[in-house]
């Protein structure tokens, strides 16, 4: 139920904001490209150690997981607990054996338990960059971090100027140090949301057609 009412409000929402645009290759590589060119070059060698990989990098990102469409809506399960633990056996269980076939069930062939698999939050992505509602943004679906201090709807339009300066705080956060909870959940945006097989990408290969 509760993840049928999110689809339904992201739906609300997105009907009631004007059309996005899809942006070309080549545009988003210039975006980039500007906001590189925003970063003090001795901030952080590790992220700015080859910038021309990284905007390739960050391009192909985008075209896999929005189509460099400025509009696009992504709903994303992501999983609150995955224990290998036994649930702890009431007394009443331990009496009679009444658990012993559940058990048995719950176990694997080589005779560990299952990992049991929590119901997991629903995350709503937006925009070009598919930026999270619990971290970036306030959607009002979930609690959020909203690191960029505004409402996710502002991401769905087609002015990426605001999804640009989202981007570019998270990586001045990221440069800064994060700590406790906003690291840990951008560790695990990027661990479910990232592209991995943009790392392969190289510069003048991908944007061999831009001038």
């Amino acid at each position: 139920m509760r993840v049928m009412l999110a689809k339904l409000a992201v739906l609300a929402m997105v009907a009631s904001i004007s059309d996005g645009v899809v942006l070309t290759k080549c545009d988003v590589r210039d975006h980039f490209e500007a906001l590189f060119k925003k970063l003090p070059s001795d901030s952080n060698p590790t992220l700015l150690f080859n910038v021309e990989k990284m905007i390739a990098i960050a391009t192909c990102h985008v075209e896999l997981a929005s189509g460099f469409n400025t509009s696009a809506v992504k709903q994303l399960t992501v999983p609150s607990d995955v224990s290998g633990h036994r649930r702890k056996r009431s007394s009443s269980e331990e009496d009679d054996g009444s658990s012993n076939s559940a058990e048995k069930k719950d176990r694997l062939k080589d005779g560990r338990s299952k990992p049991t698999r929590r119901p997991g939050d629903v995350w709503t992505l937006f925009g070009i960059f598919q930026l999270p509602d619990r971290v970036m943004c306030d959607s009002g679906l979930v609690p959020s971090l909203n690191i960029c201090q505004t409402d996710c709807s502002n991401f769905l339009d087609d002015d990426v100027d605001d999804d640009i300066a989202c981007v570019e705080e998270i990586i001045a956060k990221i440069m800064a140090g994060l700590h406790g909870e906003a690291k840990l959940l951008l560790k695990k945006v990027h661990s479910l949301v990232f592209q991995k097989e943009c790392l392969a990408v190289k510069y003048d290969d991908y944007f061999a057609g831009c001038p």
